[in-house]
Formats: C-alpha cells, sequence, structure tokens
C-alpha cells in the first residue's frame, strides 16, 4: 500500500509512506489520521436539489411549482416568476464489513491482513467522520461479531476504532451472512464497503451482492491477499496448517512453472469452451484432487495470476465463466482443426498448401507437462489426428510427382512412433508407384520387425503388402 503525504491539505507532496513505517504506529486512530492527512480534504454535495441549505441557481416558474420559493424582488425588475434553486449537502452512510476470521491473521511482510485490513477501514472511517458522514462496522468470520450502526456523534469513531482493533477470533469464513443481515436492516441508501480475503465458498457472493444493490446500496469490495499467497512461491516441501479448519497439509515442492502449466490448462479448456463453462465443472477439471473449498481458492490464484500477467480478466455470467468478448484467444490446437476442415474441401496445391499450414501450427505435445485426464485425452486425439494429416499430405505429395518429400513426410512419423502401421502402408505404396518392388520389400520387412516387438505374428505385417485387403484389418497401431 503506497500512500501519498503532503505537507497541508491544500497541496499534495509527492512523498510516499512506506506500508513498514506505517503499520509501525501502533495506535489504529493515529495511523488512519497519518493516512487521512496525506490525502486532501474536502466536501461532497449532492446532486440532488432541493430548497434546504445553499442557493444554486434560479429556473422559470411553470405551474404546480410551490409559490413559496418564487423570488418576488426578481420578479418586481423584470415582470417575470422565476424559482429558486437550492443544492443540499447530504450526510453519506458507510457501512464497513471487515472480515475477521483467522485466515486474516496472515502475513509474510512484517504485518498481517487483519492489520491492513483494519487499517483501510479506520482510514475510510476516519475520512467520513471528518466530512460529517455517518459510519457503521460490522465485522464477522463464520458469524456476525460486531455491529455498529452508521452514526456521526461524538465517541462513535473511537467506538468503532476500539472494535478494529479486536484481534481475529473466529475460524471459517461465511460471507452470506454478513450481506444478508445488512440488507435486512439497513433501509437507507448508504455505501457498503466489504474488506475480506474472500478464502471462503463464495458461490452466493455475486448473488448477495447483486441484492445489495438492487435496495439501492453502493458496493466497493477490497480483496486483501498476501504477496506470498498471490506468488505462492513455495518451491521446497512445506507443511502447511490451516487456522480455519485446524488441518495440517504438506505439500511436495513442485516445479516453480506450475502456476504457469495452470494458467495455460485454464486458457485452453475455455478456448475449448467459448461459451462458457460452468464454475463448478472449470474447478474440477483444474484440480480433480482438491476439495470444493480448495478448488476454489486455487482457482481464483489462477485466475489473479492471468489477469495480472494479461490484463485479462475472466468474466462470469450466472455460473458460467468465460473470456469478455473483447478478448480473442487463437488455440494453436483449435486453428489446426480449421484448417484441416478447410483442407478437406480444397485439391491439389490448396489443399497441400493447407494441410501443411495446419501442420506447422501443432509443435510439441499439447500442453506439454500437465497431467490432466481431459489434456491426456485432448493430446492423443489431436496426436493421432496429427499422424493422419501428415500421412495425407505424403499421399499428396505422391500425386503431385513429389515421392521424395512423400518418403520424409513418412519418415518423420515413423521417427516418432515407429509403430504406426498406417505410416508403413503409405511408404509401401510409395515404393511401389516410385521406387521398385524391392525397396516396398524393405519396408514391409522394417514393419514386420516393428510389429513383432508388440507381440504380433510377422503374418500381420504381409497385410501392408496387400492392395485388396479388408480396409477394417487397417486399425493403426500405437504405443
Amino acid at each position: 500500500m503506497k500512500v501519498r503525504a503532503s505537507s497541508s491539505a491544500g497541496e499534495r507532496g509527492s512523498s510516499l509512506i512506506d506500508p513498514q513505517t506505517l503499520m509501525s504506529i501502533k495506535n489504529l486512530e493515529l495511523r488512519a489520521r497519518v493516512v487521512v492527512e496525506g490525502f486532501w480534504h474536502g466536501f461532497h454535495r449532492s446532486p440532488y436539489h432541493g430548497f434546504s441549505v445553499e442557493f444554486t441557481e434560479y429556473r422559470q416558474y411553470s405551474p404546480g411549482d410551490d409559490p413559496r420559493y418564487l423570488d418576488w424582488r426578481l420578479f418586481a425588475r423584470t415582470d417575470r416568476y422565476f424559482i429558486k434553486k437550492f443544492e443540499d449537502e447530504t450526510n453519506l452512510r458507510c457501512h464497513l464489513l471487515v472480515d475477521n476470521s483467522r485466515s486474516m491473521t496472515y502475513g509474510s511482510v512484517g504485518y498481517t491482513k487483519a492489520q491492513y485490513a483494519n487499517t483501510l477501514a479506520a482510514t475510510l472511517a476516519y475520512f467520513l467522520h471528518q466530512q460529517g458522514d455517518a459510519v457503521g462496522l460490522l465485522t464477522f468470520d463464520e458469524e456476525i461479531r460486531e455491529f455498529l450502526p452508521a452514526r456521526n456523534r461524538i465517541g462513535h469513531l473511537r467506538h468503532l476504532m476500539l472494535k478494529l482493533e479486536e484481534p481475529a477470533g473466529g475460524k471459517a469464513t461465511d460471507l452470506a451472512a454478513p450481506l444478508q443481515h445488512i440488507v435486512e436492516i439497513v433501509k437507507k441508501r448508504a455505501l457498503m464497503v466489504l474488506i475480506s480475503d474472500l478464502l471462503a465458498p463464495i458461490e452466493t457472493l455475486e448473488k448477495n451482492l447483486i441484492a445489495l444493490t438492487a435496495c439501492g446500496h453502493e458496493v466497493l469490495l477490497f480483496h486483501i491477499l498476501d504477496p506470498a499467497e498471490l506468488a505462492f512461491r513455495f518451491e521446497k516441501a512445506v507443511m502447511f496448517h490451516d487456522v480455519e479448519s485446524d488441518r495440517d497439509l504438506f505439500i511436495d515442492g513442485e516445479p516453480a512453472n506450475i502456476g504457469r502449466t495452470k494458467i495455460l490448462e485454464l486458457v485452453a479448456y475455455l478456448a475449448l469452451h467459448p461459451n462458457g463453462v460452468d464454475r463448478f465443472e472449470l474447478q474440477q477439471r483444474l484440480f480433480p484432487e482438491a476439495d470444493q473449498r480448495s478448488g476454489g481458492n486455487h482457482f481464483r490464484q489462477i485466475a489473479h495470476k492471468l489477469r495480472h500477467g494479461t490484463d485479462v480478466g475472466l468474466e462470469r455470467h450466472r455460473n458460467l465463466v468465460l473470456f469478455p468478448k473483447s478478448v480473442a484467444v487463437i488455440a494453436n490446437d483449435i486453428e489446426f482443426e480449421r484448417l484441416l476442415v478447410a483442407a478437406s474441401s480444397s485439391t491439389g496445391q490448396q489443399r497441400k498448401q493447407r494441410l501443411q499450414a495446419g501442420l506447422d501450427l501443432v509443435r510439441g505435445p499439447y500442453l506439454e507437462g500437465s497431467t490432466l485426464s481431459w489434456v491426456e485425452e485432448r493430446r492423443n486425439y489431436l496426436d493421432l489426428v496429427h499422424e493422419e494429416a501428415r500421412l495425407e499430405l505424403a499421399t499428396l505429395h505422391l500425386e503431385l510427382g513429389e515421392p521424395q518429400a512423400a518418403r520424409d513426410v513418412c519418415e518423420a512419423v515413423l521417427a516418432t512412433n515407429r509403430y504406426s502401421d498406417p505410416a508403413y502402408r503409405v511408404l509401401v505404396e510409395i515404393e511401389r508407384k516410385a521406387g521398385s518392388e524391392s525397396s516396398a520389400l524393405t519396408v514391409y520387412r522394417r514393419a514386420a520387425q516393428a510389429l513383432a516387438e508388440l507381440g504380433l505374428r510377422p503374418g500381420d505385417a504381409r497385410r501392408l503388402m496387400r492392395s485388396d485387403a479388408d480396409p477394417s484389418d487397417r486399425t493403426p497401431v500405437r504405443h
């Protein structure tokens, strides 16, 4: 947190208050005063016009206006009726909803998330109180702990500060209860400020926030996370203790690029489902071994890393997660499939060019390093389609009078999968048409040797030499 400090209320300074220095101020009220006095002091005016405080302008009288506000002196001078308009200064009502659960007690930078959140809440309260606004407080964990209604009385700010200084005592976090409670008891329009690490199931959070806005309230959400929670640079074996559930969890060190792999998995899955994916399905696909709560926390961290690294935030429509319409995600595997479809509707050189363009997009295994089941299924499927496309390209080379290019393609396939009987069949056909029976027999012997390694009889390889073989007998052999 960087806070600007100034030498006077009317002049902004250029110096910055270091968060460590700020947190070293033990008194919460004094800490808030330091922050506030570093910003500008001012007052706000209402956009609603009335007849109570300060004159703003005239407007011409219309039938039905209250004649009490006619300016008779102006009428005497102009012989026309005008109404005086006034501007009403309003008192803002603000309710601070502060997470007081044990997860807020974590801190890796010299101060905890709870201290940061309380300082933020105290600063807002002090600033609004100085302007004559009413400020209330609601602290919560798995239940509502403290509630102070919004007031602007002598001693109220001090009472609020004392409540904020109380240590976090609750265990779990329930985000639904405070939002539902505040909807029920606050009837007048107000500013609702939610300050939390959101390390809790948030399935109903969006619905409850919508309920607040539907009641006319303005909502601000401050998501408080420690830098270690965002980066998660725990590369060695670590024993974690969940302070909310009292559960110990041993995590073995994973490669430093595990976060990058998860981001790629997230982007790849959303690219396969451009119309959106159910939030819980997406969590299960990305973190199949995690429970619902842990999976939700992991998902939020990955989504935050995606937004931090690319400036692309995910959108949610009801329970669906998807990329914004303004973001175009170009996935090589999907573009590869599109080019194969386009190639199937063309012939000759154009077909060869489209096949080649599609094959050039696929370099290496799909999402290499990922061990998710859906990734492995997609990887195996793309490997098979990629091989079939290469052999189709070899056949086109042969038809276009380019036998050596056709041989090179087949040999490249066999270099990655020496048990590919379709590749041997195409290579046999190439040698028959552009080589000799002797070279075709050599290819046959290579195929027989490869099949023998898989426990198949050499006789099975003779099907490669038969031009009248049953197509059903030509099942690809993959290892």
